[in-house]
Formats: C-alpha cells, sequence, structure tokens
C-alpha cells in the first residue's frame, strides 16, 4: 500500500466548487507515478531502461464530492501482474477515512526503443510488494463498444498542454475532453475507459457521444472507449 495525504487547492476544483471525475483520475495517476518512484521505477529510471509503464483501462467510481481545502488521502497498491500488464487498485479517502471514490486500472510495460511490450520481471514485482498473477478474466472487464447511435460530436486537436513525457496525449486529457464535451459532464461519477489507440501533437480526432458512452477515433479509427454515468 503506498498512500498520500494532501489539501485539497483551488486549481483542483471545477466550477461547481469540487472536484471533478478527471480530477480524481489526476490524482490516482499522479500516486501510481510516486508508487513507482518510491520502489525505484521512477520515471527517470524508466526512462534509462527506455521503458513506460502505459495505461490501458480505467475504472472510476465516485462516491461523495471533494471539495476545496478538504484534506483527503489516495491509497494505491499493485495488485497483480501478467506477462506485460500490471492490475492496479485505487482508494481516496477524507480525513474520518471515509471512502469517496475507487479505481481500478490496467497498466502496460512498454520497450520505447523497440517500440514492442515489455514483460515485467520478477524482481519489479517484488519491488511493488506484490507477488500475485493477474487473472485473465480482468483484461475482458473492459470490453466496450462505440455508441450506435450518435447524439453529439465534437473536433479535438491535441495541444502541448495534453501531452506527457511519453510525447503522447496523456490518459487524463481524453477525460477531460469528454467531459468537456458532454452535457453537464462535471456531474458525473462514473467512469470505464479503454486506450486503443495514442493521440500526438496536433493531431485532429473526433468524439462521438452516445447514451452512456463514447468514441474518440482519428480518420475512423478507434483511439478511446468511455462509459460513464
Amino acid at each position: 500500500m503506498f498512500s498520500q495525504e494532501f489539501k485539497v487547492r483551488y486549481s483542483d476544483i471545477g466550477p461547481e466548487g469540487y472536484a471533478e471525475l478527471a480530477q480524481i483520475m489526476a490524482w490516482f495517476q499522479d500516486a501510481a507515478t510516486d508508487h513507482s518512484e518510491a520502489v525505484g521505477y521512477g520515471a527517470s529510471v524508466l526512462k534509462k531502461m527506455g521503458a513506460a509503464w502505459i495505461v490501458l483501462n480505467w475504472d472510476v467510481t465516485m462516491f461523495g464530492r471533494v471539495y476545496y481545502n478538504q484534506r483527503v488521502c489516495v491509497e494505491t497498491w499493485a495488485s497483480g501482474f501478467a506477462s506485460m500488464y500490471g492490475h492496479r487498485m485505487f482508494n481516496l479517502k477524507d480525513e474520518n477515512g471515509e471512502i469517496l471514490a475507487t479505481g481500478e486500472s490496467v497498466w502496460l510495460l512498454y520497450d520505447l526503443n523497440q517500440n514492442k511490450f515489455r514483460k515485467v520481471t520478477d524482481e519489479m514485482c517484488l519491488r511493488y510488494g506484490c507477488d500475485t498473477k493477474m487473472p485473465s478474466e480482468v483484461l475482458k472487464k473492459w470490453k466496450l463498444s462505440a455508441p450506435e447511435i450518435v447524439n453529439k460530436s465534437a473536433q479535438w486537436t491535441v495541444r502541448r498542454s495534453d501531452t506527457d513525457t511519453n510525447q503522447h496525449t496523456n490518459n487524463v486529457s481524453y477525460v477531460r475532453f469528454l467531459i468537456d464535451s458532454v452535457d453537464n459532464g462535471g456531474a458525473l461519477t462514473h467512469m470505464c475507459v479503454t486506450y486503443k489507440k495514442a493521440l500526438y501533437l496536433n493531431e485532429n480526432a473526433q468524439l462521438d457521444i452516445g447514451d452512456g458512452c463514447a468514441v474518440i477515433s482519428r480518420d475512423g479509427e478507434v483511439c478511446t472507449l468511455f462509459e460513464f454515468e
């Protein structure tokens, strides 16, 4: 278990006065990154290895609102590894220990130099404190589909602020774009995401939104799938 306590900043909240779903996911992402730093596999070490952890799936649910100046704690832990995959869980708690949000994610260890998957070693598993094998059923959970009926579409050009150190669009940027495009998106409390293809700086993409689901595509190629409520 890796945990971080902090106070919610003004820049963390949306126009309604609370942290929206994308911000919760950003906190979870930061905690996962800091956990890797703590066990000796931070960004600089991975860069020297020519490797990176790339998130494939998110499943995040909010149970309560998180407000400005509130003290919260993010907990995360590696719950299983299988070949090139890592399974990670999250909790967001208030100062009384009540759970405000939970998260589940699957990550892929990628070899940036050879442009292919990279096997997670036994030594890495031990560093993360987990020798549990990730069940194969986990990957079947995120079999999301594009909407059959599109109610709304939006165009997106990837900006510099959308990208990360791996030179592709950060996973939370996709979610922010969806939330900004959905009617009353700031009120969403649950989201599943599957990332299939990366988007890069200045690329153009289209978001198609249906009832409780959406897809981001590039020239007809599916990049990201969503289910939300």
